[in-house]
């Protein structure tokens, strides 16, 4: 597998910030650059300006490419604000034929079903996370697949947001020249960073001080 570099921009309220790694072969990531530019054009986490807002995303790229040799012309930015709400909700799927086990494609089911929520016409889902699975009733599986059951339950939390800004915010990398590979939620890229595996799972909050929000 050939060495491959990875873009993420976090679009903040005082200051955009761009990081490039590079992943080996033994799928370790090595950090290349990392720069950020003062933000314009974001009030309390929603963009007023998309012309500003692009010219900083293209300075803070092109600050990196001086750093790599390569501009980044594709990314995964984070999305934040004021208007990024969530909420738990539950989705049930029957496992058929019922006499096999279950596997990643019932799985993707549940949470699908689990994400289906009632939203507002300018909203839409961010992400999904499952919380706890439940198979013919027995709760408390963090993993079901490969064990045998008639009825799969996934409880799940979802996290949504106003699809304007996520519009707006396609809007800016497209204007800075850069494709986005995947819209993350901001505070879900910091627990991954930050949290160890233990501490997502047991009674641990982390609390994300933003410029805005």
């Amino acid at each position: 597998m050939r060495d491959t570099l990875f873009t993420g921009v976090d679009i903040g309220s005082t200051k955009i910030a761009v990081v490039v790694g590079q992943l080996d072969r033994e799928r370790h990531l090595h950090i290349q650059a990392a720069t950020q530019e003062p933000t314009q054009g974001i009030r309390r986490g929603g963009i007023t300006d998309i012309d500003e807002v692009a010219n900083g995303i293209t300075r803070a790229l092109d600050r990196a490419a001086h750093l790599t040799g390569a501009r980044s012309m594709r990314a995964f930015c984070s999305i934040s604000g004021a208007h990024i709400q969530s909420q738990n909700h539950r989705g049930a799927v029957a496992i058929a034929p019922s006499n096999r086990d279950i596997d990643g494609d019932d799985i993707t089911h549940v949470l699908d079903v689990a994400g289906s929520v009632p939203l507002e016409a300018n909203r839409m889902v961010l992400a999904v996370l499952p919380r706890t699975y439940l198979v013919d009733g027995q709760d408390g599986i963090k993993n079901p697949a490969g064990m045998a059951g008639y009825r799969l339950e996934a409880e799940a939390h979802i996290v949504t947001g106003a699809h304007s800004a996520y519009r707006n915010l396609l809007k800016c990398a497209e204007r800075a020249r850069l494709e986005v590979e995947d819209v993350v939620v901001a505070p879900l890229a910091a627990a991954e960073a930050v949290l160890a595996p233990g501490e997502r799972d047991g009674a641990t909050a982390l609390i994300d001080l933003g410029g805005g929000t």
